[in-house]
């Protein structure tokens, strides 16, 4: 269907594009479709696949949905001069297939935006996600279309959105203010976390994040209030990105004014700055999956393990071979 002008001006105020990756089993990951389509560069491309397509151990069917923080110019996309992050929320499907070469099927579709409203995102790449799977391409162009009917989005508001057949209940934040359930328009004695959306928070999402280890949120706190390095290792990318998103937001009403990655590959265009054995950079938090980064980051002065599957026990392993 045809994306005129205004139509890409409507979406913009949300959305930036949604995408769709697949992994080559001759080229790796590989960015299928962007819609509408963003000149990102050969770099803002790279990272949006592997970024979208997480290295994992398992190898049957696999859901997970995720959020993560990618480096854009955006004087050429056309953005802000002060915009030079988005977000990407991911839906990632993985599951078993022996007439691929690899033995599997991995592929992702994306949502990116310039909007800190993870609780929205994650909620539509949810819905999207699915139904991607079953219905195709199409359904990318569709959510897109719904979005370009959407009011722009203002501080405070709540907001009936179409989207995919349905109505998404939405309250977006206050100006530098953190959302709680308490203070929102939503009638607390009624609240339905399935019904009723926060746009900037994930429902319940730093208690599932941190409820084994709830003594530590307090020197976290800390820690994102002084600026210190800080790496968040977990046992998949839906639990670090949450738990990163997480400790951003406990610091509210005070901005986080450092560099903060929900989700983290080796293929990220500023690994060797972040990763540098010379300099541990101040003001960022990175949330890993990969084992690796137990030993790569070993000398950062702050780590955090979240999670206890046999993924933990090998970045554990690696810690110890570190020390």
């Amino acid at each position: 269907a045809r994306f005129d002008r205004r139509m890409r001006d409507s979406l913009a105020n949300w959305v930036i594009c949604f995408g769709s990756v697949h992994f080559d089993a001759d080229q790796g990951p590989t960015l299928g479709l962007l819609y509408p389509h963003v000149p990102f560069s050969d770099t803002e491309r790279a990272a949006i696949c592997f970024s979208s397509m997480p290295d994992s151990t398992i190898y049957e069917l696999y859901d997970s949905a995720y959020s993560f923080h990618f480096r854009v110019d955006p004087v050429r996309l056309g953005l802000p001069k002060d915009r030079i992050f988005l977000y990407g929320h991911v839906f990632f499907r993985q599951k078993r297939d022996p007439l691929m070469r690899r033995g599997g099927f991995q592929r992702s579709i994306v949502i990116i935006s310039h909007l800190p409203y993870h609780g929205l995102f994650s909620r539509m790449v949810y819905m999207l996600g699915p139904l991607y799977f079953d219905l195709g391409t199409a359904i990318l162009e569709a959510a897109a279309h719904n979005v370009t009917s959407w009011p722009a989005p203002g501080p405070g508001r709540a907001y009936e959105l179409p989207f995919l057949g349905t109505a998404l209940s939405v309250e977006l934040p206050e100006s530098n203010a953190s959302q709680l359930l308490e203070t929102s328009r939503f009638p607390l004695d009624r609240f339905d976390p399935g019904e009723h959306i926060l746009a900037s928070v994930t429902c319940d999402g730093l208690f599932r994040s941190f409820r084994d280890t709830l003594e530590d949120l307090w020197v976290c706190w800390e820690l994102m209030i002084l600026g210190e390095p800080l790496v968040v290792l977990a046992d998949t990318p839906s639990r670090c990105s949450e738990a990163v998103v997480g400790l951003v937001d406990i610091i509210f009403p005070i901005t986080y004014c450092g560099d903060y990655r929900p989700y983290f590959t080796i293929q990220d265009p500023d690994f060797r700055a972040i990763v540098s054995k010379t300099h541990v950079p101040t003001n960022t938090v990175v949330g890993v999956s990969n084992p690796f980064f137990s030993e790569a980051l070993s000398h950062w002065p702050h780590k955090l393990y979240l999670g206890t599957s046999g993924r933990m026990s090998q970045m554990h392993g690696a810690a110890h071979r570190a020390t």
